[in-house]
């Protein structure tokens, strides 16, 4: 007899098992709940409830055709109903992810295009400093050119200066430059005036004209007079070797300039013969 039961209650498992059965039992309770829940809860006899159940609630439609309608739709219908949800939300997920990856990809050319762009900012500031410094080293490096050349005339100048001294140095029939300023010219106008009256003055022109044209005094002039010449430094002897030449002091330039300007030319260019010198 336990033997008899348990193959039962083990039979009655596995039909429990079988999809259909079971959505066949709790269509059935959950569309004739009201029948269970007044035999098992009512007050009133059992014989009674048993003859109201019969009466009100015992049919083919609620006992077997709609529990098999709705086993057969959740065993058949609803696995085609649940794979058409899956394949629509397979889509939506699928396209969801794919909406998300060419999001992140939009992203991430957006961030590149950005680095390129940033970069080339980045290049273009540093092409900037470096043409800004290179054109303050050419600015630098003209300055300091300009600087050079502006030393080197300096230098050249000095040097040609110092040519011209040594030789007037070196040969002594040349003139030096003359170096007198504002005082010396006043003092020597004073002396010139002095000069003027005294003996000397009648051969200046004479003297003056040799001494510039041939650096020497002219051969018929008296050697009184000559020494006379140079001893008030108007002209002044140098030696080289053995040539004797003789040429003006600065004093003496000054005072053949003064005198020159004082002495008359007539209409053929020529000192007039009546000018007194004295």
């Amino acid at each position: 007899m336990k033997d008899l039961i348990a193959n039962l209650l083990e039979t009655s498992k596995e039909r429990l098992k079988n999809p259909f059965v079971g959505a066949f039992l709790i269509s059935f309770v959950a569309i004739n709940w009201r029948v269970f829940w007044i035999i098992l809860f009512s007050d009133v006899k059992v014989e009674d409830r048993i003859i109201y159940v019969q009466d009100f609630y015992i049919s083919a439609e609620y006992g077997l055709l709609y529990p098999l309608i709705v086993a057969l739709v959740y065993v058949i219908v609803l696995p085609y109903i649940t794979w058409g949800l899956d394949l629509l939300v397979e889509k939506s997920t699928v396209e969801r992810k794919r909406m998300a990856i060419t999001q992140q990809v939009g992203d991430i050319k957006g961030k590149q295009e950005l680095a390129i762009e940033e970069a080339k900012l980045e290049d273009a500031k540093a092409s900037f400093r470096d043409k800004a410094d290179l054109n303050k080293r050419i600015e630098l490096l003209q300055n300091q050119l300009n600087e050079r050349e502006r030393l080197i005339a300096k230098r050249d100048e000095e040097i040609q200066s110092l040519h011209d001294e040594i030789e007037v140095i070196t040969s002594p029939h040349l003139e030096r430059p003359s170096k007198i300023d504002a005082q010396n010219e006043e003092g020597l106008s004073e002396q010139y005036e002095k000069f003027k009256s005294s003996d000397l003055h009648k051969y200046f022109l004479q003297v003056g004209t040799a001494v510039r044209k041939f650096q020497d005094f002219p051969t018929d002039l008296n050697d009184i007079i000559k020494e006379k010449f140079l001893a008030t430094e108007i002209v002044k002897e140098y030696r080289e070797d053995m040539n004797l030449t003789y040429n003006f002091t600065d004093k003496g330039r000054y005072f053949w300039k003064l005198h020159l300007n004082e002495t008359p030319i007539d209409k053929n260019g020529e000192v007039p013969i009546d000018y007194n010198f004295s």
